[in-house]
């Protein structure tokens, strides 16, 4: 498991720990996370998470705000 999907695992737990179910959340961030690993990233920078959040490039505004 690569450092990105550990810290994602960890942080759900987290918030999992507190009260939060984060289904669509874990599917996204799994998403973003998967992304980032084919782009050879192992640092989230907001270069790599604006990249993400553009795709596909015709997504509707609602749909950049929710990957936002």
């Amino acid at each position: 498991m690569s450092d990105l999907a550990q810290s994602l695992e960890d942080y759900l737990a987290v918030r999992r720990a507190v009260g939060f179910t984060l289904k669509t959340e874990e599917r996204m961030l799994a998403d973003f996370v998967r992304y980032a690993e084919q782009a050879g990233v192992r640092v989230v920078t907001t270069e790599i998470a604006l990249a993400w959040v553009r795709l596909p490039a015709k997504g509707s505004a609602h749909w950049l705000a929710r990957r936002l």
